[in-house]
């Protein structure tokens, strides 16, 4: 277990190395919950649902942003081999590919030219204003 643990993490560090040769500078920083370093340029705050709306393709380990590119019919790679959002690769918005340079590469080209029109497995987005609508009837 150790060993296969020790390959994924040297996998991961070789990425992290390749990825940190991009240049970005033109890619507005995102922003976190708390305050993190970025390791590649100095970190600035953003608005990251409006980056993961405009975004062409979301790469992520987070369930959360799984959901939110979903729903934003943003294509999603996940990097990890299961996910608790199975909604999401039911309707194609979502693939999973693990941590393998080869299998993200081949996930994030099938998504580029995956269509944006995959029902919304979250609703309508209209769900605050029907439950609004509906306790105001109530109450009169």
């Amino acid at each position: 277990e150790v060993e296969r643990l020790t390959g994924q993490l040297d996998v991961i560090v070789d990425n992290i190395a390749k990825v940190s040769q991009v240049a970005t500078p033109d890619v507005p920083a995102t922003s976190h919950p708390i305050p993190l370093e970025n390791v590649f340029r100095p970190d600035e705050v953003g608005d990251m649902l409006t980056l993961e709306k405009e975004a062409e393709i979301v790469m992520t380990d987070s369930g959360g942003l799984q959901e939110e590119s979903c729903f934003f019919r943003v294509p999603c790679v996940t990097l990890r081999e299961n996910t608790e959002r199975p909604e999401t690769l039911a309707t194609g918005a979502n693939i999973l590919a693990g941590i393998d340079p080869a299998r993200v590469g081949a996930a994030v080209r099938k998504q580029l030219g995956v269509k944006r029109d995959w029902p919304n497995p979250y609703g309508d987005g209209t769900t605050g204003t029907k439950i609004a609508e509906q306790v105001d009837a109530f109450l009169g």
